[in-house]
Protein backbone atom coordinates (compact mmCIF):
# COMPACT_ATOMS: atom_id res chain seq x y z
CA UNK A 1 0.00 0.00 0.00
CA UNK A 2 2.80 2.52 0.77
CA UNK A 3 4.83 1.24 -2.83
CA UNK A 4 1.39 2.35 -4.44
CA UNK A 5 1.01 5.67 -2.77
CA UNK A 6 4.26 6.33 -3.07
CA UNK A 7 3.83 5.48 -7.16
CA UNK A 8 0.94 7.73 -7.58
CA UNK A 9 2.84 10.64 -5.29
CA UNK A 10 5.51 11.15 -7.92
CA UNK A 11 3.28 10.08 -11.45
CA UNK A 12 1.14 13.87 -9.39
CA UNK A 13 4.36 15.59 -8.99
CA UNK A 14 5.45 14.28 -12.63
CA UNK A 15 2.03 15.85 -14.22
CA UNK A 16 1.98 19.12 -12.58
CA UNK A 17 5.50 19.70 -13.93
CA UNK A 18 3.76 19.56 -17.46
CA UNK A 19 2.79 22.85 -20.08
CA UNK A 20 -0.26 23.95 -18.44
CA UNK A 21 -3.69 23.45 -20.95
CA UNK A 22 -5.48 26.20 -19.98
CA UNK A 23 -7.76 28.21 -21.85
CA UNK A 24 -6.00 31.63 -21.01
CA UNK A 25 -2.55 32.46 -21.20
CA UNK A 26 -0.14 31.08 -18.66
CA UNK A 27 3.12 32.89 -17.46
CA UNK A 28 6.45 30.90 -17.84
CA UNK A 29 9.95 31.28 -16.03
CA UNK A 30 12.51 31.37 -18.52
CA UNK A 31 14.84 28.71 -16.92
CA UNK A 32 18.73 28.78 -17.89
CA UNK A 33 19.46 27.31 -21.26
CA UNK A 34 15.73 27.67 -22.33
CA UNK A 35 15.13 29.00 -25.98
CA UNK A 36 12.10 29.88 -27.66
CA UNK A 37 11.63 27.90 -30.08
CA UNK A 38 12.14 24.70 -26.90
CA UNK A 39 9.46 26.76 -24.65
CA UNK A 40 7.22 26.52 -27.70
CA UNK A 41 7.35 23.79 -28.83
CA UNK A 42 6.70 22.44 -25.06
CA UNK A 43 3.37 24.58 -25.52
CA UNK A 44 2.50 23.35 -28.70
CA UNK A 45 2.57 27.02 -29.85
CA UNK A 46 5.09 29.32 -32.37
CA UNK A 47 8.36 31.52 -31.27
CA UNK A 48 6.58 34.39 -33.19
CA UNK A 49 3.58 34.16 -31.20
CA UNK A 50 5.30 34.00 -28.26
CA UNK A 51 7.34 36.81 -29.32
CA UNK A 52 4.64 38.85 -30.29
CA UNK A 53 2.65 38.54 -27.10
CA UNK A 54 5.70 39.55 -25.05
CA UNK A 55 6.64 42.55 -27.17
CA UNK A 56 9.98 40.60 -27.34
CA UNK A 57 11.97 42.48 -30.82
CA UNK A 58 15.11 39.83 -30.24
CA UNK A 59 13.99 35.87 -30.24
CA UNK A 60 17.55 34.91 -28.71
CA UNK A 61 18.00 37.48 -25.66
CA UNK A 62 16.17 35.69 -23.23
CA UNK A 63 17.62 35.85 -19.83
CA UNK A 64 16.58 33.07 -16.94
CA UNK A 65 14.47 34.14 -14.92
CA UNK A 66 12.35 36.46 -17.62
CA UNK A 67 8.63 35.90 -17.32
CA UNK A 68 6.47 35.02 -20.74
CA UNK A 69 2.87 35.07 -21.42
CA UNK A 70 2.21 32.67 -23.28
CA UNK A 71 -1.11 31.45 -25.25
CA UNK A 72 -0.86 27.90 -26.43
CA UNK A 73 -2.86 28.10 -30.26
CA UNK A 74 -5.03 26.08 -32.20
CA UNK A 75 -6.11 25.35 -36.01
CA UNK A 76 -3.35 27.88 -37.17
CA UNK A 77 -4.05 30.70 -34.61
CA UNK A 78 -1.10 32.88 -33.69
CA UNK A 79 -2.66 33.58 -30.27
CA UNK A 80 -1.51 36.60 -30.30
CA UNK A 81 -3.94 39.48 -30.78
CA UNK A 82 -7.27 40.32 -29.13
CA UNK A 83 -10.65 40.41 -32.22
CA UNK A 84 -7.77 39.54 -34.55
CA UNK A 85 -5.15 42.28 -34.18
CA UNK A 86 -1.73 41.97 -33.61
CA UNK A 87 0.84 42.97 -30.60
CA UNK A 88 1.69 46.14 -33.05
CA UNK A 89 -0.66 46.19 -35.75
CA UNK A 90 -3.38 44.07 -37.11
CA UNK A 91 -2.85 40.54 -37.44
CA UNK A 92 -2.38 39.14 -41.29
CA UNK A 93 -6.11 37.40 -41.30
CA UNK A 94 -8.23 40.79 -39.96
CA UNK A 95 -8.36 41.87 -43.82
CA UNK A 96 -10.95 44.09 -45.08
CA UNK A 97 -13.19 42.99 -48.01
CA UNK A 98 -10.99 42.97 -51.27
CA UNK A 99 -11.07 45.64 -53.26
CA UNK A 100 -9.36 46.21 -56.77
CA UNK A 101 -9.15 49.54 -57.95
CA UNK A 102 -9.76 49.75 -62.09
CA UNK A 103 -6.71 50.59 -64.26
CA UNK A 104 -6.96 52.71 -67.22
CA UNK A 105 -8.43 50.53 -70.23
CA UNK A 106 -9.15 47.71 -68.04
CA UNK A 107 -12.74 46.02 -68.21
CA UNK A 108 -14.73 43.93 -66.09
CA UNK A 109 -14.34 40.76 -67.97
CA UNK A 110 -10.86 41.04 -67.62
CA UNK A 111 -10.91 41.49 -63.90
CA UNK A 112 -13.36 39.14 -63.04
CA UNK A 113 -11.18 36.65 -64.81
CA UNK A 114 -7.89 37.72 -62.96
CA UNK A 115 -10.13 37.01 -59.60
CA UNK A 116 -11.60 33.92 -60.74
CA UNK A 117 -14.89 35.52 -60.31
CA UNK A 118 -17.69 36.57 -62.80
CA UNK A 119 -19.11 39.54 -64.54
CA UNK A 120 -22.73 38.93 -62.93
CA UNK A 121 -21.37 38.55 -59.07
CA UNK A 122 -19.32 41.89 -59.77
CA UNK A 123 -21.95 43.57 -61.05
CA UNK A 124 -24.16 42.39 -57.75
CA UNK A 125 -21.59 42.81 -55.59
CA UNK A 126 -21.35 46.09 -56.60
CA UNK A 127 -24.50 47.04 -57.53
CA UNK A 128 -23.40 48.63 -60.71
CA UNK A 129 -26.33 49.54 -63.47
CA UNK A 130 -24.35 48.05 -66.33
CA UNK A 131 -21.22 45.64 -66.76
CA UNK A 132 -19.38 48.33 -69.51
CA UNK A 133 -19.76 51.48 -67.23
CA UNK A 134 -16.62 51.80 -65.24
CA UNK A 135 -14.42 54.12 -64.78
CA UNK A 136 -10.26 54.24 -64.07
CA UNK A 137 -9.57 54.98 -60.75
CA UNK A 138 -13.26 53.15 -59.70
CA UNK A 139 -13.16 51.25 -56.56
CA UNK A 140 -14.51 47.69 -57.03
CA UNK A 141 -15.83 45.39 -53.95
CA UNK A 142 -14.44 41.44 -54.50
CA UNK A 143 -16.21 38.36 -53.90
CA UNK A 144 -14.76 37.35 -50.03
CA UNK A 145 -11.61 34.50 -50.47
CA UNK A 146 -12.51 31.24 -48.25
CA UNK A 147 -8.69 31.40 -46.54
CA UNK A 148 -9.06 27.91 -45.34
CA UNK A 149 -10.40 26.11 -48.99
CA UNK A 150 -8.30 27.79 -50.98
CA UNK A 151 -5.00 28.84 -48.64
CA UNK A 152 -3.82 32.30 -48.76
CA UNK A 153 -1.55 31.97 -51.53
CA UNK A 154 -4.54 31.61 -53.87
CA UNK A 155 -2.78 33.32 -56.79
CA UNK A 156 -3.77 34.06 -60.72
CA UNK A 157 -1.20 32.03 -63.52
CA UNK A 158 0.82 34.39 -65.18
CA UNK A 159 4.98 34.52 -66.48
CA UNK A 160 7.46 33.90 -64.09
CA UNK A 161 10.87 35.20 -64.35
CA UNK A 162 13.97 35.13 -62.24
CA UNK A 163 15.30 38.45 -60.38
CA UNK A 164 18.67 38.43 -58.40
CA UNK A 165 18.30 40.90 -55.15
CA UNK A 166 20.88 43.79 -55.16
CA UNK A 167 22.27 46.02 -53.14
CA UNK A 168 19.60 48.15 -51.05
CA UNK A 169 16.54 46.17 -52.44
CA UNK A 170 13.90 44.85 -49.92
CA UNK A 171 10.56 43.02 -50.64
CA UNK A 172 8.29 45.93 -51.34
CA UNK A 173 10.52 47.78 -53.52
CA UNK A 174 11.39 44.97 -56.11
CA UNK A 175 7.38 44.66 -55.95
CA UNK A 176 6.37 47.79 -56.62
CA UNK A 177 9.24 48.58 -59.62
CA UNK A 178 7.73 45.33 -61.31
CA UNK A 179 3.99 46.32 -60.65
CA UNK A 180 3.82 43.48 -57.41
CA UNK A 181 2.50 43.06 -54.05
CA UNK A 182 4.92 42.36 -51.31
CA UNK A 183 2.88 39.24 -50.53
CA UNK A 184 2.65 37.76 -54.05
CA UNK A 185 6.13 37.65 -54.00
CA UNK A 186 6.18 35.58 -50.54
CA UNK A 187 3.71 33.44 -51.58
CA UNK A 188 5.59 32.29 -54.97
CA UNK A 189 8.83 32.14 -53.44
CA UNK A 190 7.61 30.43 -50.40
CA UNK A 191 9.01 32.69 -47.77
CA UNK A 192 7.45 33.98 -44.43
CA UNK A 193 6.39 36.61 -43.35
CA UNK A 194 8.99 39.37 -42.36
CA UNK A 195 11.85 37.58 -44.65
CA UNK A 196 15.16 39.38 -44.83
CA UNK A 197 16.39 39.23 -47.97
CA UNK A 198 20.19 39.21 -48.97
CA UNK A 199 22.28 40.33 -51.76
CA UNK A 200 22.72 37.61 -54.56
CA UNK A 201 19.38 35.99 -53.56
CA UNK A 202 17.32 34.87 -56.45
CA UNK A 203 13.37 35.57 -56.59
CA UNK A 204 10.79 34.46 -59.13
CA UNK A 205 9.29 37.15 -59.87
CA UNK A 206 5.18 36.27 -61.17
CA UNK A 207 4.18 39.23 -63.77
CA UNK A 208 1.26 38.95 -64.25
CA UNK A 209 0.24 36.71 -60.70
CA UNK A 210 -1.04 38.19 -57.52
CA UNK A 211 -2.87 37.14 -54.00
CA UNK A 212 -6.40 37.06 -55.10
CA UNK A 213 -6.97 40.11 -52.23
CA UNK A 214 -3.98 41.83 -52.61
CA UNK A 215 -4.30 45.83 -52.88
CA UNK A 216 -3.77 47.16 -56.08
CA UNK A 217 -1.88 50.77 -56.04
CA UNK A 218 -4.33 53.41 -55.69
CA UNK A 219 -4.55 55.67 -59.16
CA UNK A 220 -3.11 58.89 -58.39
CA UNK A 221 -2.83 59.49 -54.36
CA UNK A 222 0.72 59.37 -53.24
CA UNK A 223 1.91 59.82 -49.01
CA UNK A 224 5.32 61.16 -48.24
CA UNK A 225 6.51 60.96 -45.17
CA UNK A 226 9.81 62.74 -44.16
CA UNK A 227 11.54 61.43 -41.17
CA UNK A 228 14.26 64.22 -40.55
CA UNK A 229 11.26 66.98 -40.47
CA UNK A 230 8.85 64.22 -39.27
CA UNK A 231 6.13 65.46 -41.41
CA UNK A 232 3.59 64.04 -43.43
CA UNK A 233 2.78 65.08 -47.12
CA UNK A 234 -0.27 63.73 -49.13
CA UNK A 235 -0.52 64.13 -52.80
CA UNK A 236 -2.84 63.62 -55.75
CA UNK A 237 -1.06 63.60 -58.87
CA UNK A 238 1.37 66.55 -58.24
CA UNK A 239 -1.08 68.55 -56.11
CA UNK A 240 -0.35 68.61 -52.66
CA UNK A 241 -3.60 68.08 -50.86
CA UNK A 242 -2.69 67.22 -47.25
CA UNK A 243 0.13 68.19 -45.02
CA UNK A 244 0.47 67.47 -41.25
CA UNK A 245 2.96 66.85 -38.55
CA UNK A 246 3.42 63.29 -37.60
CA UNK A 247 5.99 61.00 -35.32
CA UNK A 248 8.01 58.23 -36.62
CA UNK A 249 10.23 55.88 -35.19
CA UNK A 250 12.40 55.97 -31.85
CA UNK A 251 16.04 55.17 -32.62
CA UNK A 252 15.97 51.42 -31.53
CA UNK A 253 12.49 51.01 -33.04
CA UNK A 254 13.04 53.07 -35.84
CA UNK A 255 10.57 53.54 -38.81
CA UNK A 256 11.73 51.73 -42.14
CA UNK A 257 12.31 53.60 -45.32
CA UNK A 258 11.55 52.14 -48.32
CA UNK A 259 8.22 52.56 -51.16
CA UNK A 260 5.24 50.37 -49.80
CA UNK A 261 1.43 50.66 -49.96
CA UNK A 262 -1.14 50.62 -47.97
CA UNK A 263 -2.48 46.87 -47.37
CA UNK A 264 -4.66 47.30 -44.39
CA UNK A 265 -7.32 49.82 -43.50
CA UNK A 266 -8.76 49.40 -40.27
CA UNK A 267 -10.93 51.85 -37.83
CA UNK A 268 -8.75 50.44 -34.96
CA UNK A 269 -6.38 48.10 -34.19
CA UNK A 270 -5.18 46.56 -31.04
CA UNK A 271 -1.96 46.01 -29.83
CA UNK A 272 -2.17 42.88 -27.59
CA UNK A 273 1.65 43.32 -26.09
CA UNK A 274 1.42 47.19 -25.69
CA UNK A 275 -1.98 47.10 -24.00
CA UNK A 276 -3.12 49.56 -26.53
CA UNK A 277 -5.78 50.82 -28.73
CA UNK A 278 -4.55 52.88 -32.27
CA UNK A 279 -7.28 54.01 -33.98
CA UNK A 280 -7.72 54.91 -37.63
CA UNK A 281 -4.97 52.03 -38.68
CA UNK A 282 -3.35 51.95 -41.98
CA UNK A 283 -0.89 49.33 -42.10
CA UNK A 284 2.14 49.20 -44.98
CA UNK A 285 4.46 46.93 -44.03
CA UNK A 286 5.11 44.16 -41.65
CA UNK A 287 7.83 44.10 -39.44
CA UNK A 288 8.74 39.84 -38.39
CA UNK A 289 5.36 39.16 -37.62
CA UNK A 290 3.67 42.27 -36.94
CA UNK A 291 2.49 45.44 -39.07
CA UNK A 292 3.27 48.70 -38.69
CA UNK A 293 1.44 51.80 -40.07
CA UNK A 294 -0.30 55.10 -39.54
CA UNK A 295 -2.50 55.59 -36.53
CA UNK A 296 -4.10 58.87 -34.03
CA UNK A 297 -2.89 58.69 -30.86
CA UNK A 298 -2.69 55.27 -29.00
CA UNK A 299 -5.28 54.84 -25.92
CA UNK A 300 -4.05 52.56 -23.39
CA UNK A 301 -6.43 49.81 -23.03
CA UNK A 302 -7.02 49.47 -19.81
CA UNK A 303 -6.87 52.97 -17.92
CA UNK A 304 -8.41 55.09 -21.37
CA UNK A 305 -5.15 57.25 -20.99
CA UNK A 306 -4.59 59.10 -24.46
CA UNK A 307 -0.37 58.67 -25.06
CA UNK A 308 2.13 60.94 -26.43
CA UNK A 309 -0.57 63.89 -27.43
CA UNK A 310 2.43 66.49 -26.63
CA UNK A 311 5.28 64.63 -28.35
CA UNK A 312 3.95 64.98 -32.00
CA UNK A 313 6.81 66.37 -33.97
CA UNK A 314 9.34 64.20 -32.56
CA UNK A 315 10.50 60.47 -32.33
CA UNK A 316 8.18 58.85 -30.16
CA UNK A 317 6.64 55.30 -31.87
CA UNK A 318 7.80 51.54 -32.06
CA UNK A 319 7.96 51.86 -36.04
CA UNK A 320 4.13 53.27 -37.04
CA UNK A 321 3.82 57.01 -37.64
CA UNK A 322 1.64 58.65 -35.06
CA UNK A 323 -0.80 61.58 -36.44
CA UNK A 324 -2.73 63.98 -34.51
CA UNK A 325 -6.25 62.48 -34.15
CA UNK A 326 -8.53 64.86 -36.24
CA UNK A 327 -5.57 64.82 -38.95
CA UNK A 328 -5.32 61.41 -38.79
CA UNK A 329 -9.14 60.66 -39.42
CA UNK A 330 -8.40 63.30 -42.43
CA UNK A 331 -5.76 60.75 -43.83
CA UNK A 332 -7.61 57.84 -42.73
CA UNK A 333 -10.67 58.97 -45.09
CA UNK A 334 -8.66 60.33 -48.01
CA UNK A 335 -6.61 57.32 -48.47
CA UNK A 336 -7.03 53.96 -50.01
CA UNK A 337 -6.39 50.69 -50.13
CA UNK A 338 -3.00 50.53 -52.44
CA UNK A 339 -2.40 54.24 -52.12
CA UNK A 340 1.80 54.13 -52.52
CA UNK A 341 3.86 55.65 -49.40
CA UNK A 342 7.59 56.66 -49.80
CA UNK A 343 9.48 57.05 -46.13
CA UNK A 344 12.76 58.51 -46.25
CA UNK A 345 15.52 60.99 -44.77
Amino acid sequence: MRQIALLLAILLAFVVTLPAAADGPVVYVVQSGDTLSGIAQRYQTSPDAIARLNNLFDQDSLQAGQKLTITQVSDGDTGSADNGAPTVGPRREAQPQPVHVVAPGETLSQIAEAYDTTVAELVRINKLSSAELINAGQRLFLPVVDEEASGPAALVSGKVVTYTVRRGDTLESIAFRYGLDARSLLAINDLPAGSTLWIGQRLSLPLGWRVKDAPTPALRKRIEVDVSDQHVYAYEGEHLVLSFVGSTGIATHPTRRGRFTIQTKLPNAVSTGLNLDMPYWLGIYYAGGTENGFHALPINRTTKVKLWSGLIGQPVSYGCIVLRDAEMKVLYDWAELGTVVDIHD
